[in-house]
């Protein structure tokens, strides 16, 4: 599945799929939070998923929620596990930030990170989410870039697409994940998720990406996070089909 829009590059899967297609229309759907004027500021819960209002996905684009933090709900009638605990390997000795600036970039020791792709369809077919879930540990640096070994793959549980599913289904496993910052460290730009450490480029395979992200970073916190969101038409330009919407979350430790 490949998407992008705008000044952003984002591909997933290592590039196009064309066999994934939407699900097919069908007579009946799954009522959603805010498919309706209101429901997201009625004070019900009325996909009945445990969410309400502007804690649903359904509600993320509502002008209702403008200022509240969207929390992502697990698909109707499932109960999300949490994340298989991972044992990464142990810190690389890598450094080439002794003379670099910032040096903070240089002490990001761990990585944690999200990703969710939200289709947000406008007609008879059902919005649904693609989850992604990965973590690192140092591996080296040079002042600006900062390169993370860990894991990479597809979230199940909380994944609700189906035709959508398998073009994420493909790479599980073992990861690096490289950020690139700014000179001053104080913007995150770009994050590539690559299985061989020579790939940290458009061009890699496979490789998940988002360059010109541009979002403000501070590496003097405690546990310094980056949360890039951006919305889009659905591939190919036709508005009234849907939306896509993208939030990507990635948490620090020294």
């Amino acid at each position: 599945m490949c998407l992008g829009g705008g000044m952003v590059a984002i591909w997933l899967w290592a590039g196009c799929n064309p066999e994934i297609e939407p699900e097919p229309l069908g007579e009946e759907t799954t009522p959603f939070e805010g498919d309706a004027a209101g429901e997201c500021s009625n004070g019900a819960d009325d996909d009945q998923n445990g969410y309400f209002d502007c804690d649903d996905i359904g509600c993320w684009n509502s002008p209702d929620c403008d200022t509240t933090e969207p929390t992502v709900p697990p698909p109707a009638g499932t109960t999300p596990s949490p994340p298989p605990v991972t044992t990464p390997p142990p810190p690389s000795t890598t450094n080439d930030c002794n003379d670099a600036e910032p040096p903070l970039i240089c002490d990001l020791r761990t990585v944690s990170l999200t990703y969710y792709v939200y289709f947000d369809y406008h007609l008879l077919l059902t919005p649904c989410l693609v989850a992604l879930q990965g973590d690192g540990v140092f591996e080296s640096s040079d002042g600006r870039w900062s390169v993370h070994l860990g894991t990479w793959g597809f979230n199940e549980a909380l994944t609700s697409c189906n035709a959508e599913k398998d073009a994420f289904q493909t790479w599980a496993g073992s990861a690096y994940h490289s950020f690139y910052f700014s000179d001053d460290g104080d913007f995150l730009y770009d994050w590539y998720s690559h299985r061989d450490i020579d790939d940290a480029d458009e061009e890699g395979d496979p490789v998940f990406y988002i360059t010109e992200m541009d979002v403000p970073f501070d590496a003097s916190l405690d546990a310094p996070v980056a949360v890039w969101e951006y919305e889009e038409p659905l591939p190919g330009g036709y508005t009234f089909v849907g939306d896509l919407i993208h939030q990507f979350t990635v948490t620090f430790g020294h």
